[in-house]
């Protein structure tokens, strides 16, 4: 994120490292403001963290020559995402605000999938409202993102073979993560039949 050593650059003698996205930002923010996105910090190393708390409270860092690159504060924006599988530690999130989002239902659900994939409307509105029926328990990370429902769309447009026991498996593939989930009970109605009747029309 910082910077990357230069291989190339080094046998050539043409020069030694690469600037990362941050390095990128901070020089950009001297210009006009800036948006870094981190995404899904709880999945890197705890010892992330550490330098994660240097980059906000300091909004400097040193480059490989020793020159401390610095961002204009004001103009700089971090965004962290994480899903919760581990904690960040306390002083990282003293320095943020933080925000809860849920899983997009409905109209706003549909319409971000629609972005994602080339389907029809009305295969999207079933994929949909087969993700959003399957979203059991407590756990989020066992429910389809808007991404792996687009994913699903996606694999069944390109599907040759269009026979139900396919359909099924691809269905199954992206919307059930554990062991006590099934669509057609956790659906109410026999959606792989519903998505075999929109790939009919197709």
């Amino acid at each position: 994120m910082l910077y990357d050593f230069d291989v190339s650059g080094i046998i050539k003698r043409t020069g030694a490292y690469v600037k990362g996205a941050i390095w990128r930002a901070f020089e950009a923010s001297h210009s006009g403001r800036v948006v870094v996105l981190l995404d899904e910090v709880d999945k890197s190393n705890k010892s992330m963290d550490a330098f994660l708390l240097r980059i906000l409270e300091e909004c400097a860092f040193d480059s490989p020559d020793g020159d401390i690159i610095e961002g204009n504060r004001d103009n700089l924006i971090f965004v962290l995402t994480s899903n919760g599988r581990r904690e960040i530690r306390p002083e990282v999130l003293r320095r943020t605000q933080r925000f809860r989002f849920e899983l997009p239902e409905g109209e706003i659900h549909r319409t971000i999938v629609a972005t994602m994939t080339a389907a029809p409307n009305s295969m999207v509105s079933l994929a949909c409202r087969v993700a959003e029926s399957m979203r059991k328990g407590d756990d989020s990370e066992l429910w389809a993102s808007p991404k792996e429902v687009a994913s699903l769309c996606n694999d069944l447009m390109l599907l040759p073979n269009r026979d139900k026991a396919t359909i099924a498996a691809i269905v199954t593939s992206y919307m059930v993560k554990s062991a006590d989930a099934n669509v057609k009970r956790d659906t109410g109605f026999d959606a792989i039949l519903a998505f075999a009747s929109e790939m009919a029309k197709l």
